[in-house]
């Protein structure tokens, strides 16, 4: 870890950064499974660490031995986990060694809880006694330029590892305030946390800034590959939307809203009529969310009770249907109405401006009446948060 304090590396003149930055996306792209050659974007003096061939490699199992004797926290213990699956996240899409990046990535921070003032020098000592390879002590001393060591960032895993340190905190922080944990984690949300000096406290905003001028790639692109990486070890983390429902003491959802290609548990419920066609195959909570959120923004916020009416009915049976205590019959009908509610085409002209589903009014109501009695206080409580959220207050609120 690194405190916040404004320092400037080397660059060489626009025009080359530039011409470097884009190499070094491009070979990004590439996955390229060669190693990079010297002169990465940001320096014009990048040698890579020598590796000797004769040092023992330890394995991780050893790794993570000594980091449990040495780190106790909970929380430190995980942040360098998710540091340690960015960086082999990194190692995979550059065609590195991931075994050797991981160990940096595991054992960076490993003297920060015994000797915070001395980070890192206790730890990098006790590698190199450990016979831990160079490349990788020499990482975990440079992630911690320029408060704790001389050592400027200048391999490729040392870039990595500098530039994954404090982002994968970051990360981490954003999981614990979204109800979907890193499910449906997206990096304009991170990239937006970022910029409230009062969210995350203990994240260094410069320290990531100077990841980002490290590893050259557009901002985005490169909290993308933060959050992919943690995401694969998403469970040991506890970040998921599962365990954000455990936290605040509800049952787990069986889907969470707008993941990409979810089923959702929910197929061996569709019913396949006579003639072979699927009456809920329309249906999903990407579908769901697409299209509830298109007539959201279709209606605005100056709509009255009509408009609003289709939305809260949807959003009620939709956590009807997230619900494990409905049963099978009544996920059925909700599929139904809620697949009917997703297709394009009406049966009935939209006589409604601002609405254009006038039907869907029927058919939701419909379905509400028939799965009435399994639909809880906590179903509305949910759609009324939803729709406070999107509509605001008013006086117009939608009929029980």
């Amino acid at each position: 870890m690194s405190e916040g304090k404004t320092i400037y590396f080397p660059m060489p003149d626009n025009d080359t950064r530039q011409i470097l930055n884009k190499a070094w996306s491009f070979t990004l792209l590439l996955r390229r499974r060669k190693p990079v050659p010297d002169g990465l974007p940001g320096t014009d003096h990048a040698p890579a660490v020598p590796f000797a061939m004769n040092t023992k490699m330890p394995t991780r199992a050893e790794a993570v031995a000594l980091l449990e004797e040495w780190v106790v926290s909970p929380g430190l213990r995980k942040h360098m986990y998710a540091v340690e699956a960015a960086v082999r996240h990194y190692a995979r899409l550059m065609g590195e060694d991931e075994d050797i990046w991981g160990l940096a990535g595991l054992l960076h921070d490993l003297d920060w809880e015994k000797h915070p003032d001395k980070h890192p020098q206790i730890g990098v000592a006790r590698l190199r006694e450990l016979g831990y390879p160079e490349v990788v002590v020499h990482a975990i001393e440079a992630h911690a330029y320029p408060d704790g060591t001389d050592v400027v960032p200048e391999s490729l895993l040392d870039r990595v590892l500098y530039g994954c340190d404090e982002l994968t905190g970051l990360v981490y922080a954003c999981c614990l305030v979204r109800r979907n944990g890193i499910d449906d984690l997206k990096p304009r949300f991170v990239a937006r946390k970022m910029k409230e000096k009062a969210f995350a406290r203990g994240v260094h905003r410069d320290a990531v800034q100077r990841g980002f001028d490290l590893i050259g790639l557009r901002r985005t692109k490169h909290i993308k590959n933060v959050i992919e990486g943690v995401r694969t070890v998403a469970d040991a983390l506890e970040v998921r939307g599962v365990d954000q429902a455990r936290r605040r003491g509800e049952r787990p959802d069986p889907g969470n809203e707008g993941r990409d290609g979810a089923d959702n548990g929910y197929a061996e419920l569709r019913h396949v009529d006579g003639k072979g066609r699927d009456n809920a195959a329309e249906y999903s909570d990407k579908s769901f969310w697409k299209s509830i959120k298109e007539l959201v923004f279709k209606i605005g916020r100056g709509a009255g009770k009509s408009g609003k009416e289709v939305v809260y009915r949807a959003l009620v049976l939709h956590y009807c249907l997230q619900d494990p205590d409905t049963p099978t019959w009544a996920r059925c009908t909700i599929m139904g109405a809620l697949g009917y509610f997703i297709l394009p085409a009406d049966t009935v002209p939209d006589i409604l401006p601002g609405v254009g589903k006038v039907d869907d009014i029927v058919v939701l109501a419909a379905a509400s009446a028939v799965v009435l009695v399994h639909i809880k206080p906590e179903h509305k409580q949910r759609a009324k948060d939803k729709m406070k959220e999107w509509f605001g207050d008013g006086d117009d609120s939608p009929a029980e």
